[in-house]
């Protein structure tokens, strides 16, 4: 074979080897730009579902079933817990029956990043809700203290508790049925036991 056509060959497969490359470069790129887009949208999608969820769980399948028919995906709504509250594939009566989603790995994941996003050496912070038990675990951690406003302060403790992973006990003879209704105050972080209030108006 004379020395230019091997040089041309030579060149040749020298070009072929390029562009193979830069279609397999620019496939990867692409690729990547592509999953990054999905799941940038899929986030959002996420949070706005989050957002407009009713705070009562009861209310879960048919919400569920309402913005998975809206946004065009499966929604799949979870408790703290891993219990599968509401699912576009899934009928009220079917939710009870499903696996605990607890230990997914994509759940863990979720719940993971969510505690990192949490700062943790917050000095002075104050949560309002009338569900406890329906805040993030990672965020009720960081709770020291209780001001139970309400008829019934029990089931406020009870649902801190459920929420929380806690076990705090309340020795609820101690207040007797006179202070029912009172606000109920408790630094449980100093003080083995809540103190009921009396409310005065200025």
């Amino acid at each position: 074979m004379k020395l230019v056509t091997r040089l041309f060959a030579s060149i040749g497969l020298l070009v072929a080897a390029a562009v193979a490359g830069s279609i397999i470069a620019a496939d990867v790129l692409l690729r990547r730009h592509l999953e990054q887009e999905i799941a940038t949208e899929l986030e959002r999608e996420a949070r706005l579902v989050a957002a407009f969820a009713p705070v009562d769980s009861t209310k879960w399948p048919e919400f569920a079933a309402l913005a998975g028919a809206r946004l065009g995906r499966r929604v799949t709504l979870i408790d703290p817990d891993g219990h599968v509250r509401g699912d576009t594939e899934f009928d009220r009566a079917s939710l009870a029956r499903l696996q605990n989603h607890r230990d997914r790995p994509e759940v863990r994941a979720a719940l993971d990043s969510a505690s990192q996003g949490i700062p943790q050496d917050l000095e002075t912070f104050a949560l309002v809700t009338v569900h406890p038990d329906h805040v993030s675990r990672a965020i009720l951690t960081l709770v020291n203290g209780i001001i139970a406003v309400g008829s019934d302060p029990q089931s406020v403790i009870s649902q801190f508790n459920a929420g929380a992973g806690a076990g705090l006990e309340v020795n609820w003879r101690q207040f007797g049925s006179s202070q029912t209704g009172h606000p109920l105050v408790w630094l449980f972080s100093h003080s083995k036991q809540p103190l009921r209030v009396n409310v005065e108006p200025w």
